[in-house]
């Protein structure tokens, strides 16, 4: 007997145990290809686990509840077999088919991963949790006459048991919960056997009196011609709600107890991060559940054709069973969420509303149940159909989910999936009701499923793609005029092969130790502004030793053009042949210095020159540090030549002039060009290369990465995200050059993380008809494309490259100062609006560009600050050493900009690191002249 039925159950759950055991092992083919070793063993294991979990939890609930569900215990209570060998037949076979299960994947663990302990750990956690599951499964099944239901309970009971013997914050540690899990397990499994038992049929039959029949009257029969009814579907629609909530009321208590009491019972004992996933976890269930449900009922009692023979229409038929169960679902939702509390609402998302939260908490909710209909139509046992169910539901949330890691799916999308999924069930409700046999309905539910996925993959990809304005051909080669920024230039025109040769040189030839011994390497302001001896012989021999070098700088910087690389090819991951710049900008500086203290003001200008002129050039190039760190350099001694006591009006006009007709600095527009054209060229390099070296720098590190981490790189770097990055980068770099060409001096795009948005209104012209982009809708285009925050947007927003326009212009004005001071008897004026108009040039003086208006300008308190010439922001990194460069400033005048944060500090301290304070340049008054010192 125990044979027979094994084989009756056998005949039943091949198919099921079969799908099961080859998803796993292709899951785990599919793991170790993709992600290698980096998965670990515990991943092939927890595969493993979640499998044989999933077909423990049905085969227990199905082996008794599945034949109350069929009707088919009366037959087994009729057969010559006592219901305790029923009862050992159907548990052993589950326990049988179980472990086996479990062993298959077990050893596909072990065939794909390495050699780990956690191989006995996890096949410890299998054993022991699959005891306990076995063990509710058969109680619940033992129970109820609802497959379904009883897998249901099952999975409640175990996870409320787990939750109070089980530390799940350490991990699957049961091996140490083993005993009170075991005991678990056991009363479990006794009280399935005892209720089993005593719950079959009695073994006696009661004596009964039999009464004599009696005749009734015969009625009398009216002719009466039947109405014909005008509309049938109105009489329908009644009968089937009153039927459907009859279905749902005794579905009812499952529900409540699954999705209602089993969540909120979590908030007593569980943190916030534990409510909000087990309350999740539970209205997924109910989503399942309720889905399966709306068709299960007619499945389980063969009444669908009854439905059609009483004139129910498909249509009728799909849309009552959908909205009744779909509304006690949401309800379910909303009370179980209670604990859930109400999200803040954000300034910097204003989208995320309430009520937008419901809404796609709602459609993702719905996605599961729309999945759940559709089995629960296919699959006449429910226990079967929520399995099914549960695997759909895993593989349609599994790409949501690692699309909306890798910021590629947003959750206004998940309104637009629920509906091809019922319309897929509402299309196939007519094979459903008429129930006839062959293959043709089946063939239409694969058309329309295919159908369905084919649609959703092309909408989603043409979404990403085609929903991107995109910037007419003519407006983007106006605005970004690629040719002109990356014309090549000529090699005569081209200073590049001088320098580099003369960075070979400076490395022949290291600056003495006598200067570098004592300074740290990052103190470049030490080099600038410290106190050295600049008479040391060796330093003498060393300038005399490198003059070759500097000489190839001079003539370099006063060449037309630099260009190390071809724009038209540079990438962000391109190697640059740029010489480091330490090795050439120490040598002008140093020599600049020792020139100014022998006196040599013609000769300390013309290095500084030349340091201006080569960050001129370096403001064309591919990338913005060397001009970053070559202008502070310049000006800060442009600055202190202009202060030395030895100045005579005619040596400082002609420094002016010399000043002033330096060639142009790249725009703000114009490197915002070139980081444009920069990353157009990445994202036109082949896409194994773009991931591999714009995320992980290489091959190598592609395999040191986490695994979803990986995914989500890869996500991002699909032809379709490559393209949209595309689109919404010209967008983007449209907005900023726009904004730059009108106001150079705007707030950096990329520094304003709230309402205004980042990015500015972008104005487009296509054919003649104007259009506008909302910086909203940039701000959404940015979030939603991350491939684009790859993308060098610090061309507009570095303080190093505001804070050299604020020396820039000041230093304008300490020559003006300075000439003001030689020509009246070395006093510096009260007020900038003393200072006359230089001749020829207009009238006014350069603004703060901070501010907007004119720069500060006072006397001197005393306060100790950074010398004239150093407006680096101080770290707080070294106190000893930032300490040792301030300077006293008594009977100085303060010239003064408000700096970053806006606020003027009246010059009390100097720019920190967090932006707060002034930028500072110190003048000292009563510098008389060299005849009047004379």
């Amino acid at each position: 007997m125990i044979a027979r039925l094994w084989w009756k159950e056998a005949r039943q759950v091949w198919p099921v145990w079969a799908l099961l055991a080859a998803a796993g092992l292709g899951l785990q083919a599919l793991v170790g290809w993709y992600w290698g070793d980096a998965a670990g063993p515990g991943g092939y294991v927890h595969i493993a686990l979640v499998l044989t979990m999933m077909y423990l939890f049905l085969i227990a609930a199905a082996v008794f509840a599945g034949e109350r569900e069929n009707r088919t215990l009366g037959l087994l209570d009729a057969i010559p077999a006592e219901r305790w060998r029923v009862w050992t037949a159907k548990a052993s076979f589950a326990l049988a088919t179980t472990a086996a299960l479990g062993l298959l994947l077990w050893l596909g663990a072990r065939i794909f991963g390495v050699s780990s302990s956690e191989w006995l750990t996890g096949g410890g956690v299998t054993l022991v949790w699959g005891l306990a599951a076995l063990g509710w499964g058969l109680l619940w099944s033992s129970l109820l006459g609802n497959a379904l239901f009883a897998a249901v309970l099952a999975m409640t009971s175990l996870s409320v048991s787990l939750l109070g013997l089980v530390n799940l914050n350490l991990g699957p540690t049961t091996l140490e919960s083993t005993p009170s899990l075991l005991i678990v397990a056991l009363l479990t499994t006794a009280a399935s056997a005892l209720a089993f038992q005593l719950g079959g049929p009695p073994r006696w039959a009661p004596r009964r009196r039999v009464r004599p029949a009696t005749v009734a009257a015969t009625p009398e029969i009216v002719d009466v011609e039947p109405r014909r009814l005008s509309r049938i579907w109105p009489y329908a629609v009644t009968r089937l709600v009153w039927e459907t909530l009859r279905e749902v009321r005794s579905a009812l208590w499952v529900l409540v107890a699954v999705g209602v009491v089993a969540p909120l019972g979590i908030v007593m004992s569980s943190t916030r991060n534990e409510v909000t996933a087990w309350v999740w976890l539970s209205m997924s269930v109910t989503a399942i559940v309720t889905g399966v449900s709306a068709f299960n009922g007619e499945n389980r009692g063969r009444t669908n054709r009854f439905l059609l023979q009483h004139g129910a229409r498909p249509g009728v038929v799909w849309t009552v069973k959908v909205l009744i169960w779909w509304s006690v679902a949401a309800l379910t939702w909303w009370i179980a969420s209670f604990p859930l509390a109400r999200p803040a609402a954000s300034p910097h998302e204003p989208w995320l509303t309430y009520d937008s939260l419901v809404l796609w908490a709602a459609s993702g909710l719905t996605i599961g149940f729309a999945a759940s209909v559709l089995c629960g139509m296919v699959f006449r046992r429910g226990i079967t159909a929520g399995l099914i169910a549960l695997i759909v539901c895993i593989l349609l949330y599994m790409p949501i989910g690692a699309l909306v890691a890798a910021g590629a799916f947003y959750p206004w999308h998940l309104v637009y999936i629920p509906i091809p999924l019922l319309a897929v069930s509402w299309a196939w409700s007519g094979d459903w009701l008429l129930d006839r046999p062959g293959v043709a309905k089946w063939a239409r539910l694969g058309l329309y499923s295919a159908v369905v996925a084919t649609g959703l993959t092309s909408a989603y990809i043409a979404n990403r793609v085609w929903a991107v304005p995109t910037l007419p051909p003519a407006q983007a080669e106006r605005t970004f005029q690629f040719a002109r920024i990356a014309a090549p230039v000529h090699d005569d025109d081209n200073a590049a092969p001088l320098y580099r040769e003369a960075a070979r040189l400076f490395g022949i030839s290291p600056i003495p130790a006598t200067i570098t011994g004592s300074r740290p390497w990052d103190d470049f302001q030490g080099l600038l502004f410290g106190d050295w001896d600049a008479s040391d012989p060796k330093l003498a021999e060393w300038l005399d030793r490198i003059e070759p070098a500097l000489a190839m700088l001079r003539k370099g910087a006063r060449m037309p053009a630099c260009q190390y690389d071809d724009l038209r090819k540079v990438t962000l991951f391109t190697l640059v042949s740029e010489p480091p710049t330490y090795t050439f900008l120490d040598p002008p500086v140093l020599s600049a210095r020792v020139r100014l203290a022998r006196g040599d003001l013609k000769g300390a200008w013309t290095e500084i020159e030349t340091l201006q002129r080569m960050a001129r050039q370096y403001s064309h190039s591919s990338s913005p540090w060397s001009y970053l760190a070559i202008e502070p350099a310049a000006i800060g001694l442009a600055m202190q030549w202009a202060a030395d006591p030895r100045q005579t009006t005619e040596t400082l006009e002609a420094a002016r002039t010399a000043w002033k007709n330096l060639p142009e600095i790249a725009s703000k527009a114009d490197r915002a060009r070139i980081a444009a054209l920069i990353f157009q060229n990445t994202l036109a390099t082949p896409r194994a290369d773009l991931a591999d070296n714009l995320f992980f720098q290489g091959a190598e590190g592609r395999k040191k990465t986490d695994p979803f981490t990986r995914l989500q790189y890869d996500i991002q770097t699909t032809p379709w995200e490559i393209e949209r990055a595309r689109k919404v980068f010209d967008l983007l770099a449209a907005a900023s050059i726009q904004e730059l060409g009108r106001n150079p001096n705007s707030t950096p795009a990329a520094s304003r993380f709230s309402p205004p948005y980042q990015w500015p209104v972008l104005n487009i012209e296509d054919g003649g008809k104007p259009s506008t982009i909302l910086p909203e809708e940039l701000y959404f285009l940015a979030m939603s494309t991350r491939l684009t925050n790859q993308a060098q947007w610090n061309w507009t927003d570095t303080s190093r490259d505001q804070n050299n326009d604020v020396a820039r212009r000041a230093l304008d004005l300490v020559f003006r100062l300075r000439l003001w001071q030689t020509r009246h008897d070395g006093a510096l004026p009260h007020a900038l609006n003393e200072l006359p108009t230089p001749e020829g040039e207009p009238d006014g003086w350069p603004l703060d560009p901070y501010a907007n208006k004119p720069f500060g300008y006072l006397p001197s308190q005393g306060q100790h600050l950074l010398p004239l010439g150093s407006y680096g922001p101080i770290t707080n990194l070294d106190r000893d050493r930032e300490g040792k460069r301030l300077r006293p400033t008594d009977g100085c005048m303060l010239l003064y900009s408000v700096g970053p944060d806006v606020v003027d500090d009246r010059a009390t301290k100097d720019l920190d690191w967090y932006s707060k304070g002034d930028i500072i340049f110190p003048l000292k008054d009563g510098v008389k002249p060299p005849s009047e010192t004379k």
